[in-house]
């Protein structure tokens, strides 16, 4: 899968404690912005991620992926039908 690469390679400090296989992934989802590293130029690679820190690197993933926008309009052209809905209700 190709992504849109915006930011510039970052060499974290760290570096050598990232498996070879892995190094090149990370890589190419730093470029992307779907992952970053942590304060210290820290990347961690032997750390859990949190539920929350997880969220964000997949929603990242999805959005550079290119699925995030259908997945939202038809979320806004759904609630758009339900108040409509209500109002017809209402009346």
């Amino acid at each position: 899968m190709a992504f849109c690469e915006t930011r510039q390679i970052v060499v974290f400090d760290d570096d050598a404690d990232i498996a070879d296989y892995a190094k090149e992934a990370i890589a190419r989802f730093v470029r992307a912005n779907i992952i970053g590293g942590k304060p210290g130029n820290l990347f961690d690679p032997k750390a859990g991620a949190t539920r929350a820190e997880f969220a964000s690197v997949l929603m990242r993933f999805v959005e550079a992926a290119g699925q995030v926008a259908p997945v939202v309009e038809q979320k806004k052209e759904k609630e758009a039908d339900q108040e409509e809905s209500t109002l017809e209700q209402e009346e």
